[in-house]
């Protein structure tokens, strides 16, 4: 998938996101690793603390370190 500005998007991965089970929650960390803004980090951060899984860790961790170095070179 490709970098979208479309809002609704990153909306969308964030509602399932909230509602998914761990293995949905790893599959929606790739994209929204693309899509998504700062808006997304605190969600990834809660899920990250709240999560025992260390597969799912670490997609976490990878997204918010995409979504933060995409952010800071738009800047």
């Amino acid at each position: 998938m490709s970098n979208t500005n479309d809002p609704e998007v990153e909306d969308i991965f964030l509602n399932e996101f909230g509602i998914s089970d761990k293995h949905m929650k790893g599959t929606i960390c790739g994209p929204l690793s693309t899509v998504g803004t700062l808006k997304s980090i605190p969600i990834l951060k809660e899920a990250h603390k709240k999560t025992r899984d260390g597969g799912l860790r670490m997609l976490i961790e990878n997204a918010i370190d995409k979504i933060e170095t995409r952010t800071k070179s738009c800047h």
